[in-house]
């Protein structure tokens, strides 16, 4: 046990309870062995109740440096190294595929669903085995994923949580969970998907096939969005930044006198009882005043958020609110006119009338706009999406969210809340219970020793546990299921690799000849390489497969042993064969 490389990914409640029990254990105790702790958050007051590790003094330091220092402190003989990098996309020149071939087991202590199904899919990418678990206040879970024995984390996910119907949302808040729920819901629409919508269409050349694809009514949406960042209200300094976000402030308020101009405080219902009967709230739209301190807060995080997925520098004077607001108070703004707004239904949502054939037309007209501007898009134009993250005080993301939600909230005369009680509900936080996290912890590592001991796959435990309940299950985990062409197997967990660095694209498509295999197709990334039907890419047969993917993947082959081929292939009867993907090793 002490010879195993562990990677432990998490240093908060849950992954303080490994860090005690690991150098207790031996993990990572001999000569050969290391541990890999990384967590990019730092230790607040708050967390000292919900674990072990950490005293008074820890307070403003790097959890993962203090879990280490602490562990160590239990066992000197533990050889472990802390991080500070969250383990993501854009931290692979950190963890690149040196890293994950040296590893022998991970082990996930997370607190979000994205971040486990990234591990996982990296775990599913190297053939790791992976020791998840987590928390949600009384209840606790622990999975065994083992590479070609059992499904992989991401394999199965729990049924979405219930959410408040989306009229109640957008128009009848009672409560300060819908008026958050609304802020982050702006904040996804602003900020990531419109600039994701932008950065696909620059790009990612195969993105305008896949919207052609949609639904009329979805394109149409994603390429209005698009056209108006790219085309008809483009934004080029943080002027306009602030500008828009002055706009922004004047669309939502302009919505509610919408919806009083639709349904006055004494309107009634069709069966004679009034319309604003509780728990509905009559609502009140306010005008921008540079001197609150709430409308500064909220134009200032807007523009520099903005600015951000825009690729717009930001000035030093941007952290400066009531500048900022005095700024927004001189843009133009957005003028309430009735006969502007959209009429509204009973449950407060727009009445838009139904896509016909000419309407649907639109995606080709704003496509052709689009296109015929492209060249000079791409040139002056960079979009960057936002992902919402609740742990950086920097970063102008809660101040974005609380702010928003508090407008709302005075609008509809709902209690405000402070930013930090924001943060817990936005960013959905049930505080850890030490407990819970000490079962979860503990039947992780019985798990680990089973692993260790090379057990085979049946006697391997999930659990389920509720201990305000009372409620313990374990069971075995399900197992993967294998795929078949011919004498070939192969499970959701392959890839085939091909050691040879020096191979050709025409070596490839012969070592998938010799398995029954003929390619139609071929992609690295969302570059298309190579198609059957494009005489002109036979020449690409006798090239190289590293010097055809360097030109066109650069950002992808920095720091990775390996080129990923997507291949399409069919088999000798012209049948559609679902390949794992090839992968072609770059240098030991």
């Amino acid at each position: 046990m002490g010879e195993q490389n562990v990677f432990l990914v998490g240093a908060g409640a849950l992954g303080c309870e490994f860090l005690k029990n690991f150098p207790m254990m031996g993990v990572s105790c001999g000569s050969g062995g290391l541990m890999t702790v990384t967590d990019d958050d730092v230790i607040e007051k708050s967390n000292l109740s919900r674990q072990f590790l950490f005293r008074n003094w820890h307070i403003g330091q790097s959890k993962s440096v203090s879990a280490v220092e602490q562990a160590r402190s239990i066992n000197p003989t533990l050889k472990a190294r802390p991080l500070i990098s969250r383990v993501a996309p854009n931290t692979e020149h950190v963890f690149n595929d040196t890293f994950w071939e040296t590893q022998h087991v991970i082990t996930n202590a997370l607190d979000n669903v994205p971040a486990r199904l990234y591990v996982d899919q990296r775990c599913m990418y190297f053939a790791k085995p992976l020791l998840e678990s987590g928390t949600l206040g009384t209840k606790l879970n622990t999975q065994v994923v083992l590479p070609h024995v059992t499904v992989h984390y991401g394999a199965s996910r729990d049924p979405p949580e219930k959410q408040a119907p989306d009229c109640t949302l957008h128009s009848f808040p009672h409560n300060i969970q819908h008026c958050l729920t609304f802020a982050r819901s702006e904040f996804d629409g602003n900020f990531e998907k419109g600039p994701g919508v932008a950065k696909r269409f620059i790009e990612d050349e195969s993105f305008v096939a896949e919207l052609k694809k949609m639904s009329a009514p979805e394109a149409v949406v994603m390429l209005r969005q698009a056209e108006a960042m790219m085309i008809t209200k483009p934004i080029v300094d943080f002027a306009g930044c602030i500008a828009w976000a002055r706009a922004y402030f004047d669309e939502r308020n302009n919505a509610i006198r919408s919806l009083i101009n639709s349904f006055p405080e004494n309107a009634t219902t069709k069966e004679g009882n009034l319309f604003w009967m509780p728990p509905k709230r009559f609502p009140s739209a306010f005008d921008f005043n540079p001197k609150d301190a709430l409308h500064q807060s909220f134009v200032a995080s807007a523009a520099v958020l903005k600015a951000v997925s825009c690729g717009i520098a930001i000035p030093g004077a941007a952290n400066d609110f009531a500048a900022v607001a005095a700024h927004a108070a001189d843009a133009p703004g957005v003028r309430f006119v009735p006969s502007d707004q959209p009429q509204l239904d009973a449950k407060g949502k727009p009445i838009e009338k139904e896509l016909s054939g000419s309407d649907s037309a639109e995606v080709d007209q704003i496509l052709s706009r689009l296109m015929a501007q492209r060249a000079d898009i791409v040139k002056s134009m960079r979009f960057e999406p936002i992902s919402f993250e609740k742990d950086d005080d920097t970063n102008f993301h809660m101040e974005f969210i609380s702010s928003l939600a508090n407008l709302r909230a005075r609008s509809y005369q709902i209690e405000e809340v402070d930013k930090f009680k924001a943060k817990i509900t936005a960013g959905n936080i049930i505080p850890a219970i030490a407990t819970s996290t000490a079962i979860a912890a503990g039947l992780v590592c019985l798990e680990f020793y089973k692993l260790l001991q090379e057990k085979k796959g049946e006697d391997f435990r999930n659990s389920n546990f509720n201990i305000g309940a009372s409620f313990y299950q374990m069971f075995e985990p399900e197992f993967v299921k294998a795929l078949e062409h011919g004498p070939l197997k192969w499970t959701q967990w392959d890839r085939w690799v091909i050691e040879d660095s020096e191979i050709t694209l025409g070596g490839v498509f012969e070592y998938l000849k010799a398995r029954g295999l003929n390619v139609n197709m071929v992609s690295i990334g969302s570059a298309l390489v190579y198609a059957s039907w494009n005489a002109s890419h036979a020449a690409k047969l006798k090239l190289k497969v590293a010097d055809i993917a360097k030109p066109i993947a650069n950002a992808l082959i920095e720091g990775k042993n390996f080129v990923d081929l997507m291949m399409s292939c069919c088999d000798d009867e012209d049948k559609d064969v679902d390949i794992p993907m090839v992968s072609v090793r770059l240098h030991k």
